[in-house]
């Protein structure tokens, strides 16, 4: 059992940083992508 509980940890965990990088992404990634897009195709 105890592999069992120490896989499940392993993966709530990757699952976490998974969705924090995701969300930092979200922060500060898409502004970023909107404002250059923002000044490059501004006419």
């Amino acid at each position: 059992m105890k592999r069992k509980q120490g896989s499940t940890i392993f993966l709530k965990v990757v699952i976490f940083l998974v969705g924090i990088a995701v969300l930092a992404v979200c922060i500060f990634g898409l502004p970023q992508k909107k404002t250059l897009k923002k000044h490059f195709y501004n006419g």
